[in-house]
């Protein structure tokens, strides 16, 4: 649970939650039920690495298409945002 318990906060921390939920259930989908550590085949320090460079990635380019997004704003309106 967050520290923070601002209406934006705790709508972020939902949002993540549902993510979460989401990301587990359509993996059990694919893979079925998650093995017993024994059983795994499959290299989870590198499913790991893969999935966070995935992140990186996804989450890379959509800031940069919010960053355009708020320099078109400021192109428009003339205003700068506050920092």
């Amino acid at each position: 649970m967050s520290a923070y318990h601002d209406p934006f906060s705790l709508r972020a921390e939902e949002i993540a939650r549902q993510a979460i939920l989401r990301a587990d259930s359509l993996g059990m989908e694919h893979y079925g039920p998650a093995p017993t550590p024994l059983d795994e085949t499959r290299d989870m320090y590198q499913e790991a690495i893969e999935e966070l460079l995935d992140a990186i990635y996804y989450l890379t380019r959509q800031v940069a298409r919010l960053e355009d997004q708020r320099q078109r704003l400021v192109a428009v309106t003339g205003n700068r945002p506050v920092r």
